[in-house]
């Protein structure tokens, strides 16, 4: 994903680049894990559909035996992971960029509306773990020119 962000912004120098990391996202993977690969395995390699309930509704209803520590490591080894990639990104870019997430995630904190402990960002529940993101802002060197069109 770095590598494609560096070429998009040297190829297209006078645009805004919109850049997505699938981390911390589930597949965890600095981890050696094997309860979230199997939610992304498709049933018979063609169809477009998962093929297992994801991490977090498996640790909701109980059925993923990890423990909330442990869980928590993980998930924050994913996160780093995906911040050293974020980091080789800033040292490659000039002017401004902002580094934030589309959503945060429970990792055993209770909702409020119902107090149970939830997993992921179920819709519905704008509690603070889910909708209090980072925001990041980054300079280096002077800000691009933006311009409308091809060029």
């Amino acid at each position: 994903m770095t590598e494609a962000a560096l070429d998009a912004s040297e190829q297209f120098p006078h645009k805004r680049l919109v850049v997505h990391y699938m981390q911390p996202h589930y597949p965890f993977v600095p981890g050696d894990t094997d309860f979230d690969k199997e939610h992304l395995q498709q049933i018979d390699g063609e169809g477009s559909e998962p093929s297992a309930e994801n991490v977090w509704a498996q640790k909701f209803r109980g059925s993923l035996d990890v423990s909330q520590e442990d869980l928590w490591s993980i998930y924050t080894d994913n996160l780093e992971y995906a911040l050293e990639n974020v980091e080789d990104l800033l040292d490659g870019l000039t002017g401004k960029t902002v580094v934030t997430s589309d959503h945060g995630n429970y990792v055993g904190e209770r909702a409020s509306l119902i107090p149970i402990q939830e997993y992921g960002h179920p819709r519905g529940l704008y509690d603070p773990p889910v909708v209090q993101i980072p925001w990041f802002e980054y300079e280096q060197g002077s800000r691009r020119i933006i311009r409308q069109g091809d060029g």
